[in-house]
């Protein structure tokens, strides 16, 4: 008999744990082998369960209580307190109540054990072996009456959390599977269950506690949960219950802190020696290390991986040893992961096959990088820390770089924050009590060494601690008062550059605790009643001056920008630009004024110059010191976390986890690690600071005691800087300033934190010879001869270089130091890899190769070590495959010594820097325009913005601000809308006459409303899905603007209107630029149209904004001028923003228009180069944007992730169509003027097109789904594809992967021409053509298919043994196999993508490809060799053939010749905006280990919708079971469940087939 039963909250609590273990003892109790000791432990936990456990429950228990109190009073809770009820019970409380809507709360019910034995029968589960489950408890039953009887429930749970877990998914699918059983058929269940999370505002009955909110209720739709949640109840659930305590697969980490069995499990890990007992392992990374473990198996190996058993003839087996005459001995798996690191073939083996695999593992074991190897260990055996810390159980330190915790400080000031999870995560919620440790032996100032406070005592706590470190600098800087003001500041800028001011640095213990403060701080910023203008008003002055203090000390990141508070960044390096020459003396007092310098009045420009340029580089450096001794690397955090740091440096033997005591215990550090266990509150917090203190102590005592290890700590603390500056005056523009400058510092942390470890992912190459090529300096401009090196790629994985009009030498070549090398290859400063000492900022916007001019910022910026000669930058040339290896061709450049060559066969390590033209110009754009706010005193809410403040800030006001034009405006408006609607009616009739160009000039209905509100309104917003024709309206509307400009003659004579044209990339660019010469090709060949204004026009493409030619002044007596003329009066300039940045700096006069196209990937900052260019005139022809694009596409993307902005304000943090399309949720009564007429109905500023010219109906009506409205299809499917496909019967192949290949596109071809085939499963919803398709009857017209998925199982890995890379191959194969086939079967003018969604995918695809046509070049066809199971598949689509409705199949010899057919495989965000006949979209993940975290990316809606709308005729997705049958944890993500249900819709249209292919080890 089991101890217990199974409740839904065991099988919710087995998610958040994921540990089959935890059911199995909550089943069946402790296991028999567990001491005394433990089983005291789990009876105590029982009964007296940890406060964190009974905070958690009270907390539950409050928000579940002030939800019911709420329902009752809105009179919509029906409670019931009696025994557990039937389902017959349940239905006759319901009936009784006669509410439409309503909410039971209180049921409990025994779950159907009847009918749950049913199904488990069905499952094939024995009845012996079938739960029993206890009393389900569901927190609310929600009732809607059904007006022709019956009722609609739904079970929903409430929780105190501020998110959805999978746990909370799991317990409500139980309930809802219960009462779907119990109830009867009049009572439907829902379609979705739903988790009421508390909403951030405090009731008003009790304020600890949130108001509840519809808004937090949370809804998930069952059907996705029912596949895994199936396997998990019916199938995993009897077999974990019903196995043996010892066969299941269990892992003692981090998560199981709250576990009631953790004491058992600690036992029993270190006893056995698991991974667990290594301390800090996650779930994830056992897996990584079991799956390595498995790898091994088979690898070709020279030494016996279990040398400390000194017995012969052992054998491998399952972790298990077979010894002759003795039998099997257990190894376990930490001395297994040890004998396999010290076998060097091993390693060497698989580093070489599986890189990426490799690369993972060294991660989590913290092996030493290969640079440091050698100098550690002489000999070659790799040696992980964290296994030697847990079979030695001793302390090791890891061999990694730390720069994010100083190795020095004057004062370190540790916060200890309480947290109490009774209470929800709002401002009110968090229970804070900080202790303060202030050691400052320099100076001799001790402030209190310990203080307490509440949450409401945080702020003024913090900020009065912070504050007494300013007033030891004060009195560090004795007898400045004395001096007048400019001395003084003269003298504290002098003593910082000196360093004579003390080193600061704050502390937490946890990640969390950091998060919290921070999210406090941001929280109090938000709700401060001058949070607009901290430090102004008068009721919370105080308060606002403590925050402003606080957040300038403490806090960093993106959450900052949801406040009015930003603090400068620390690299002066991003704003240098305010000091350069050009700006008005006018502008140069203003710079002055908000960076805080004193001004008199007396300065010259130059003086002035100097002193911006001076307090940046202060502001830059962060006020300390800069020695060239002495370099800082990365940045440090202005709050160390110093578990995190600790488990970076330390491993510690402490099993599953450990927290301050534990490493205060095992560390050995004295007085607080026996402090830590004293019943006092106060002084067990006291005590936990002061470990603190104690470990960062004795931590660099250790890295100092053992040879070589000073080097560890890199850096040391910084001198504390509270300092703000408000650049940006308009706070939307000091949001965007701020958020630029941060997305370059996250750019340079991700690089930091690769460089300080060597490394690790860079690819490997060795250096095989050196070219000249005299015509390879295009690129650069240079007629030089240059020198092209070539490399074979040894390891991981580089993507070829990308088309580009420039050099961009956006790489960095070291060599790698070989383990027997014994020269003295340059490491560095303090041995730290040559990257790390690498200076990116410096050079970051600098072309290379450096020409005398700028060479002087590279020798100014640079480390010694990096000017040497010793690193080299590099421009990608060339990424070739040849016999199957991989070669790159590079250009290099080095300033140093030349005469340090590379080495013919050296290894060298390939990384990436910062490259970065672009930052430097939007941040000077938006201090440009904020520099328009001329006047000081000026306030904000007098709308004097400049014009760019104002489009993003308030579009009402931008257009007009909602009045009504004044009378003559109106009455042109009038009037030039009648000259459109003029013309529209010639061209139709033009048409109808049978003029096709003149149709080409005939706007549809949605796009012609977009071209009247272009013609009458100051800003249009234009949304098309994909292929809507966008492109081609906003083409065909600006010559219908020009046209009806020249026509009404509403312009003055001779003046020149020039429109900017614009895009993020050069293939939306060039897409613009040919839709334009199409509608003035169309233009000139319709007869008899009086065109003069067609050749005032002149069209150009801007390659280079600094030498392209400026508009000449027109010469207005000229009645006609030739296109291209230079006195055009019309001037089109088309360019990326950052060319017509340029071109517009130099045009000396306004923009009339401006254009962008693909709107949704261009960021607000991108798009204020060209926008600042846009004329302030009025009229109804000045100062026109145009924007277009598509908010289902991909955005832009940003290193950092942000806040969505609310209260009013707008979404700043993503592309200018979304924060213009999401006007309508921050900005009422966005309107037209009111002059259009009934034709011109549109929602506002926002111009849907309806029409599809790309997509055919059925690609169409899919991807309609995800928006509002429908759209119509312009084309349909091209029939010949079918019979295109049957070309493949005479394409046969010995390989046994292009077979299947070929068999898949010939059943589809088959099924398009109605006839029997068995791979493909019809779609779940039929096509929407008129005409019924009949599966089983050939029919002779094709019937159109578009829409196709194949399901990839991988075959030869049943335990999920083979690397990540083996599967990313395999899955590659395919596609090039699809590829090569879909070639043979193209009609002219077709062309194939492959969608990628990682680089890594790309890269293999493209060696898959190469690969393939070695093979087909080789391959010699003979039937006696063919493999049997091929020869089967030949022999039965033989059959078919011969059994086929006698349908001619043109042979291989008798085509017309073989087609040049494009293909292009490429990351989807390189495709968008481009389309091809087929699409290949490889959407499959057949590696388990890492599927959880690769489907967030591959479940993004966005991504998903790019890739598949880029086909015209046929888009085949290839996916896999983990991708379409995921997991529970996918549904507690919004964007990831949403991305599946788009997913999941293309299954249910698409037809539908299964291969499986053979691993490629």
């Amino acid at each position: 008999m089991p101890a217990s039963r199974v409740t839904a909250t065991d099988l919710a609590f087995h998610a958040h744990l994921q540990c089959d273990l935890y059911l199995h003892q909550s089943y069946h109790g402790v296991s028999p082998a567990s001491t005394e000791a433990s089983r005291s432990h789990f009876r105590k936990s029982r009964k007296s369960p940890a406060a964190i456990s009974v905070a958690t429950f009270t907390s539950g228990n409050a928000w579940e209580s002030a939800l019911l109190t709420h329902l009752d009073q809105f009179g919509l809770l029906l409670t019931n307190s009696g025994p557990p009820l039937s389902g017959s019970d349940i239905a006759s409380i319901i009936d009784l109540d006669d509410r439409l809507h309503f909410f039971v709360a209180g049921l409990s019910f025994w779950p159907p054990s009847e009918r749950l034995a049913e199904e488990y029968a069905r499952h094939g589960v024995k009845a012996e072996h079938i739960p029993q489950f206890g009393l389900a408890k569901p927190d609310l039953l929600e009732i809607w009456r059904k007006d022709g009887g019956g009722y609609v429930w739904r079970v929903i749970d409430a929780k105190a959390s501020e998110g959805v877990k999978t746990s909370h998914l799991v317990q409500t699918y139980f309930y809802h599977l219960c009462l779907t059983f119990m109830l009867a058929p009049s009572f439907v269940p829902a379609l979705t269950t739903a988790i009421w999370l508390p909403s951030g505002v405090p009731s008003s009955i009790d304020s600890s506690v949130p108001f509840p909110s519809l808004d937090t209720l949370h809804t998930t739709p069952v059907a996705p949960l029912v596949p895994p949640l199936t396997d998990l109840i019916f199938i995993r659930l009897p077999a974990i219950l019903s196995a043996a305590y010892s066969e299941i697969p269990w892992h003692f980490n981090p998560l199981c802190r709250t576990c009631p069995f953790s004491s058992t499990c600690r036992e029993r890990v270190v006893k056995e020696e698991g991974l667990g007992k290594a301390g800090e392992v996650s779930l994830s990374e056992a897996d990584e290390l079991r799956g390595f473990m498995k790898l091994a198996r088979g690898v070709p190996s020279t030494t016996d991986r279990h040398r400390d058993v000194e017995i012969e003839d052992l054998v491998q087996n399952m972790g298990h040893l077979s010894v002759k005459g003795i039998g099997k001995i257990r190894v376990s798996e930490l001395a297994q992961l040890r004998g396999l690191l010290a076998d060097e073939r091993s390693m060497n083996y698989m580093a070489t096959k599986w890189p990426a695999s490799v690369k993972k593992i060294r991660r989590i074991l913290a092996l030493e990088h290969r640079d440091k190897l050698r100098a550690s260990s002489p000999s070659n055996n790799q040696r992980s820390p964290i296994i030697e810390a847990a079979l030695m159980n001793t302390p090791q330190l890891t061999n990694r770089r730390i720069y994010t915790l100083p190795s020095t400080e004057d004062i370190a000031i540790y916060f200890s924050f309480i947290i109490d999870p009774s209470r929800p995560a709002s401002v009110s919620s968090i229970m804070i009590t900080p202790s303060f440790v202030a050691i400052a032996r320099k100076y001799g100032f001790e402030p209190p060494h310990h203080i307490h406070g509440n949450v409401d005592d945080l702020i003024p706590i913090i900020s009065k601690c912070i504050r007494d470190v300013l007033v030891l600098h004060e009195q560090i800087l004795s007898g400045i008062r004395d001096l007048s003001t400019d001395e003084c500041h003269d003298r504290v800028k002098r003593s910082r550059d000196t360093g004579d001011l003390p080193r600061t640095q704050f502390y937490v213990w946890s990640m969390q605790e950091r998060d919290a403060m921070q999210k406090y701080l941001v929280n109090a910023a938000l709700g401060s009643s001058n949070s607009q203008d901290p430090g102004t008003g008068r009721e919370n002055t105080f308060l606002g001056d403590d925050i402003r203090l606080c957040i300038g000390a403490l806090c960093e990141g993106a959450s900052l920008l949801a406040t009015a508070y930003q603090p400068h960044v620390l690299e002066g390096a991003l704003l240098s630009f305010l000091g350069k020459k050009g700006q008005s003396k006018e502008e140069l007092t203003s710079i002055m004024h908000r960076l805080g310098i004193v001004v008199t009045g007396n300065e010259t420009f130059e003086t002035m110059r100097q002193s911006i340029v001076a307090e940046i580089d202060r502001l830059g450096h962060n006020g300390e010191h800069r020695s060239p001794e002495r370099r800082t690397v990365g940045l440090l955090p202005r709050v160390v976390v110093l578990k995190k740091e600790l488990r970076r440096l330390l491993a510690l033997p402490v099993p599953g986890w450990w927290e301050v005591r534990e490493a205060a215990q095992i560390l050995g550090v004295p007085g607080p690690a026996d402090a830590l266990a004293r019943k006092s509150y106060s002084e067990g917090i006291e005590a936990r600071n002061d470990a603190c203190q104690e470990l960062v102590d004795e931590v660099r005592r250790r890295t100092v005691s053992l040879p070589d290890r000073s080097n560890l700590l890199v850096n040391r603390a910084r001198v504390m800087n509270a300092d703000w500056v408000d650049v940006c005056r308009i706070e939307v523009l000091r949001k965007l300033f701020y958020m630029q400058q941060l997305e370059v510092l996250l750019k340079l942390q991700e690089l930091w934190d690769s460089r300080i470890e060597g490394c690790p992912d860079a690819p490997l190459l060795v250096y095989r010879s050196t070219r000249t090529d005299t015509s390879d300096g295009s690129r650069d401009n240079s007629k030089a001869t240059v020198y092209l090196h070539h490399f074979d790629l040894l390891a991981g994985n580089l993507d070829a270089a990308p088309e580009r009009d420039r050099a961009y030498f956006d790489y960095i070549l070291v060599k790698e130091n070989d383990k027997n090398d014994q020269s003295d290859q340059p490491q560095g400063e303090c041995h730290l890899p040559l990257e790390a000492l690498f200076d990116d900022l410096s050079v970051s916007g600098l072309v290379f190769p450096l020409n005398r001019y700028i060479r002087s910022k590279w020798e100014n910026g640079q480390a010694t070590e990096v000017k040497d000669g010793s690193l080299w930058v590099a421009d990608i040339r060339d990424v070739k495959i040849t016999d199957g290896k991989t070669q790159v061709v590079m250009r290099t450049w080095s300033g140093g010594d030349t005469t340090k060559t590379l080495l013919l066969g050296a290894t060298y390590r390939l990384s990436p820097r910062l490259v970065d033209f672009n930052t430097t110009k939007m941040l000077s754009t938006l201090v440009e325009l904020d520099l328009q706010m001329t006047s000081l005193t000026t306030s904000l809410s007098d709308n004097h913005l400049p014009l760019f403040a104002e489009l993003i800030s308030k579009p009402k006001s931008f257009g007009g601000d909602g009045s009504a034009v004044s009378s003559t405006e109106a009455l042109r408006i009038k009037a030039v809308l009648h000259a459109e609607k003029s013309m529209h009616r010639l061209y139709t009739e033009l048409r109808e006459l049978g003029n096709e160009n003149a149709g080409a000039l005939v706007l549809k209905a949605s796009q012609r409303r977009a071209a009247r509100r272009i013609l009458s309104e100051r800003l249009t917003v234009i949304w098309g899905p994909p292929g809507s024709g966008k492109s081609y309206t906003i083409a065909l509307s600006l010559l219908r603007m020009v046209e009806v400009k020249a026509r009404t003659h509403t312009s003055a004579p001779g003046q020149q209107y020039i429109i900017f044209v614009t895009a993020m990339t050069h293939a939306a660019i060039h897409a613009c630029l040919s839709k334009l010469r199409k509608v003035v090709e169309s233009y000139r060949c319709v007869p008899n149209l009086s065109l003069e204004w067609l050749d005032e026009l002149h069209l150009q493409h801007v390659l280079n904004g600094s030498t392209h030619p400026r508009p000449s002044i027109p010469n207005v007596s000229s009645k006609s001028h030739a296109e291209g003329s230079p006195e055009a009066r019309t001037w089109i300039y088309a360019g990326t923003v950052y060319q017509l940045y340029t071109f517009g700096k130099r045009l000396g006069t306004g923009v009339d228009c401006v254009v962008i196209d693909e709107a949704g990937q261009l960021g607000l900052s991108a798009a204020s180069l060209v926008l600042r260019a846009l004329s302030q005139s009025a009229g109804i022809w000045g100062g026109k944007i145009v924007v277009a694009g598509d908010k289902e596409q991909l955005a832009p993307i940003f290193s950092g992730k942000y806040p969505a902005l609310g209260g009013g304000q707008p979404p700043l943090f993503g592309s200018v169509l979304d924060c213009l399309m999401g006007a309508d949720e921050w900005d009422d009564s966005l309107h037209s003027t009111g002059v259009t007429t009934p034709e011109d109905k549109s929602a506002g500023t926002v111009v849907q097109l309806l029409e599809n010219f790309r997509l055919n109906p059925d690609l169409g009506n899919f991807v309609q789904t995800i928006y509002k409205r429908a759209f119509k299809p312009q084309k349909v499917q091209a029939k010949q594809v079918a019979t295109q496909l049957r070309q493949l019967e005479n394409e046969a192949s010995r390989d046994l992967t292009m077979e299947k290949g070929r068999h898949i596109l010939l059943s589809l071809s088959k099924a398009m021409l109605g006839q029997t085939q068995l791979i493909f499963k019809p779609p779940n919803i039929q096509a929407t053509s008129k005409r019924k398709m009949e599966y089983a009857e050939t029919i002779q017209t094709p019937c159109p298919i578009s829409l196709a998925m194949v399901r990839i199982h991988v075959k030869g890995d049943p335990r999920g043994e083979m690397a990540y890379e083996s599967h990313v191959h395999t899955e590659a194969k395919l596609a090039a196999v699809l590829v090569r086939l879909l070639e043979k079967a193209c009609g002219k003018g077709d062309d194939i993508f492959v969608a990628c969604p990682h680089r890594i995918q790309r890269a293999a695809v493209n060696l898959a490809m190469s690969q393939w046509d070695i093979r087909e070049k080789e391959e010699i066809r003979t039937d006696s060799d063919e493999d049997e199971e091929l020869q089967q598949l030949i022999h039965k689509m033989r059959v078919e053939v011969e059994e086929a409705d006698g349908n001619t199949i043109p042979k291989a010899g008798e085509r017309s010749g073989k087609i040049d057919v494009p293909v292009t495989v490429d990351t989807i965000e390189r495709l968008q905006g481009s389309e091809a006949s087929f699409v290949i979209c490889l959407f499959s993940h057949t590696h388990r280990g890492s599927l959880s975290t690769a489907l967030p990316f591959l479940l993004a809606r966005r991504r998903l919708n790019v890739a598949i709308s880029r086909a015209k005729t046929l888009c085949l997705v290839i996916s896999s079971e983990g991708v379409m049958r995921p997991g529970v944890s996918v549904f507690s993500d919004k964007e990831s469940e949403s991305g599946y249900a788009f997913l999941r819709e293309f299954e249910k249209r698409a037809w539908n087939a299964s291969i499986e292919v053979e691993i490629e080890s």
